[in-house]
Formats: C-alpha cells, sequence, structure tokens
C-alpha cells in the first residue's frame, strides 16, 4: 500500500473503532451478563442446576454467595440484570466454560474486555477473511469500518454483548490455517477449530458438514481426510471438556433446557428475531425449519456431486481458499435462514458470505451479479436504513434481511458449484 492509503486505513479503522467502543460503553450488555453469570454459578458448584427452568430466584442468590453478600454496587452489572426477571440460560457449557476468563468480581471488567476482545475479532476476522477471498489490506479496512458503521446486526452484537464477532474472528482463524500451503498439521488444527466452534455455539454446525462435502467436491482428498478428522476431534473435545470440568450429566440439562424453553414466547419477531420460520409459526403455520434445512441440504448436496463428477483433473483456476470461505459462507446462511431462531445480531455471520461475493467482483462479474451482491448486503444492513426513512418495523426488517439472506445464498453457491474456474463471465 501507498503512505496515502496507509494513513487513510489508519485514520479509518480509529474510526470505525472509536465508534464500536463507544457503543459498547453505551450498550446494554443484556446477552453478556448470562456469560458472566454461570461461571460464577459453576465455581459454587451449580453444575446442572444452571439449566433449571424455574430455577431464577435460586440462582440469584447463588450469584449472591459467590460474589459475596457485600460486593459493591456496579451500574454496568445492575443495568444489565435489571433486563433479566426470568433468567434464559440456554447457551452450552462449552461457551460458557470458555468465558469463565471474563467473569471477573466486578461485571464491568469483564464485559469491557469482552467486548474489546470482540471488536478485534470483528477486524482481525474481516481482514482475514477478506484477504482470502482476494480483497487488498485497504478494501479489508474498509469492508471492517463497513461493518462497524453500517451494519445493524454488528450494532446490535455490540450493543446486547453476543458473540457472533468472537465466532467470525475464530472462524478466520480456523480458515487462515486451513489455507496453508502445509496443509496438513494445520488442516487437522482447523478442523478441530471448527469441531470446537460447534460446541461453543451450534449455529457453527452446518458448517462442519459443509467444508468436508465442499473439499470433497474439488477432489482435495488429503485436505477433507485431515479437517475432518480436526472436525471429529474437535467435537469430541468440546462435549467431554465441559463433562471433565464441571459435570456428567450437564449436557444432558442443557438439552432438556433446550426442548423444555418456551421458544414462542421469548422469540418473537417484534422482539428481533429475524426468522421467516418463526414469523410463519407465530400465524399459526406450519414449522418450516425442517423441510426448509431439507431442501437447502439436497440443493447443495446435489450440486456438489455434479460438480464432483464434472470437475476437471487439472489444477483448478480459483484459489482453494477463496472456495473454502464460500463454503463456510453456505454452512452458516443455511443455519440463519432455515432456523426458528435468528437473533438480528446472529446475521453478523452473513459477513463472509459478502466477504466472498466482494472477492468475486473484483475478479470480474457481469453486471447483474454485482446489483444482485449489492442489493443483498444493503438488504442485511437494512434497519439503519429503513430508520432512516421512517419505515422501521420488525417485519419489515425480518424480510428484507431473510430476502437478502437468500440472494447471497444463491450467489455464492452459484460462484462454487457453477462459476468457480472463470473469472470474467
Amino acid at each position: 500500500m501507498s503512505l496515502r492509503e496507509i494513513l487513510f486505513s489508519l485514520v479509518l479503522g480509529i474510526a470505525a473503532g472509536a465508534h464500536a467502543l463507544d457503543a459498547a460503553r453505551g450498550g446494554e450488555g443484556v446477552d453478556f451478563f448470562h456469560y458472566w453469570m454461570v461461571p460464577h454459578l459453576f465455581a459454587v458448584g451449580e453444575g446442572p442446576g444452571v439449566y433449571d427452568a424455574d430455577g431464577s430466584g435460586r440462582l440469584r442468590g447463588r450469584l449472591a454467595e459467590a460474589l459475596g453478600r457485600d460486593a459493591p454496587r456496579d451500574p454496568y452489572r445492575d443495568r444489565a440484570a435489571s433486563y433479566w426477571h426470568e433468567f434464559q440460560v440456554t447457551n452450552t457449557p462449552l461457551c460458557y466454560l470458555l468465558l469463565s476468563p471474563f467473569a471477573t468480581q466486578d461485571f464491568a471488567t469483564g464485559y469491557f474486555a469482552f467486548q474489546n476482545l470482540g471488536i478485534a475479532c470483528l477486524f482481525g476476522g474481516v481482514l482475514g477473511l477478506g484477504r482470502l477471498c482476494g480483497l487488498s489490506w485497504l478494501d479489508g479496512v474498509v469492508a471492517a469500518a463497513t461493518a462497524t458503521l453500517c451494519f445493524e446486526c454488528v450494532a446490535s452484537d455490540i450493543r446486547v454483548g453476543n458473540l457472533n464477532r468472537l465466532l467470525l474472528g475464530w472462524i478466520a482463524a480456523a480458515a487462515w490455517l486451513a489455507s496453508q500451503p502445509s496443509a496438513r498439521p494445520w488442516g487437522v488444527v482447523a478442523g478441530g477449530l471448527l469441531g470446537l466452534a460447534a460446541c461453543f455455539k451450534p449455529i457453527v454446525g452446518l458448517v462442519c458438514l459443509v467444508v468436508p462435502a465442499y473439499r470433497i467436491a474439488r477432489g482435495d482428498r488429503q485436505r477433507t481426510i485431515d479437517e475432518a478428522s480436526g472436525i471429529a476431534g474437535g467435537l469430541a473435545a468440546g462435549v467431554l471438556i465441559p463433562m471433565l470440568a464441571i459435570d456428567g450429566g450437564i449436557w444432558q440439562a442443557w438439552l432438556a433446557r433446550i426442548r423444555s424453553f418456551d421458544w414462542l414466547t421469548h422469540s418473537r419477531v417484534s422482539a428481533g428475531n429475524v426468522s421467516f420460520v418463526e414469523f410463519v409459526l407465530e400465524r399459526g403455520g406450519p414449522d418450516l425449519g425442517l423441510p426448509l434445512l431439507a431442501a437447502v441440504a439436497s440443493v447443495v448436496g446435489i450440486g456438489l456431486v455434479v460438480r464432483h463428477t464434472r470437475r476437471d483433473r487439472a489444477p483448478e483456476a480459483a484459489s482453494p481458499d477463496d472456495g473454502l470461505v464460500g463454503a463456510i459462507a453456505i454452512g452458516l446462511l443455511a443455519y440463519l435462514l432455515t432456523a426458528r431462531l435468528a437473533w438480528l445480531h446472529y446475521y453478523v455471520l452473513a459477513i463472509p458470505a459478502l466477504l466472498f461475493l466482494a472477492g468475486r467482483i473484483q475478479r470480474g462479474r457481469p453486471a447483474w451479479f454485482i446489483i444482485a451482491s449489492l442489493a443483498a448486503a444493503v438488504a442485511i444492513a437494512v434497519r439503519p436504513v429503513l430508520q432512516a426513512t421512517a419505515l422501521d418495523d420488525p417485519v419489515l426488517t425480518m424480510g428484507m434481511m431473510v430476502a437478502g439472506g437468500w440472494v447471497a445464498f444463491g450467489l455464492v453457491l452459484r460462484e462454487l458449484l457453477v462459476a468457480e474456474a472463470p473469472c470474467g463471465a
């Protein structure tokens, strides 16, 4: 980069980072409260009891016991706790266990450490994935700043203190390791990171299926073996570690909580759930989740089989790193578009798809592809646009974001299955 570009990147990055830090200071920290609270409860031996459906009163007492009943008041903690009349402890045991370092005695210290790490993972994830997709460092900085300043899903993730920025950085690290020239050892490590991420937050689960399937379709036998074995090892470790560190029945308690949770009451579209499946259910319609997922899996699976049978035995023109980002994006979008619960901040995980499309546009794509990609990006970032035009409405936000997600899904899949090698069609 030239000196001018370096200075521009520096100023833009500082501005976006300052904006994110300011948003963190003004955020509610509602979701982070659970990430901070549950490790304290584990520390006093609560174990599977954290998932009791009617245990909020008892958990408050146990938390006071863990902190010491004469603990000083904490305005950040009190603000976050004020949103919870009934605790909704639904994240996985591994999630709470790995977030234990943020369960500091005073809430604010852990909260700001968590937010700072999340902002770093957002910038690092966008820059890393952007480079794998062929974007320059300057383009990556612009993309990270755009996500921070313009995407409501990112703003929501910062505001409530959720995990999706951490996951973005986590996934980017796995993709970066899998792209290393000496892929043998790093492929196993990358797969292990993806397997652990799926136990940390199940939204990554479909990625663990799509990535090996994509490797098979490309004919990358060794990468398939390495990454699949890493994924299996990561999943096994992710299940066993909480059982050894907390309690042998912790996963059963989590599954029981998930099955008994009143999703219809606590995950409504009006509250920020941008799931079309939930929208249909709220209006008395059928549960479209499994049929949609089956349809998506069938389309992706058949497409990859066809691609495998037609692939050229010669080395392919496109970078395998770029295609890996596309496969990861397909797995993440498949969850976002078929799940009953997809909070606004979950769409932080649509960013890999948009970076993948941006990289393809730079290589040369027809006007319709560019227009469709930009439309998908605007739809996913839509809420600030709607607010600016006084059209802000939860149903409209949901509809626009879901439409943008499907457009992005179709474009990424098209590139993986049809247009991976030619770059000027």
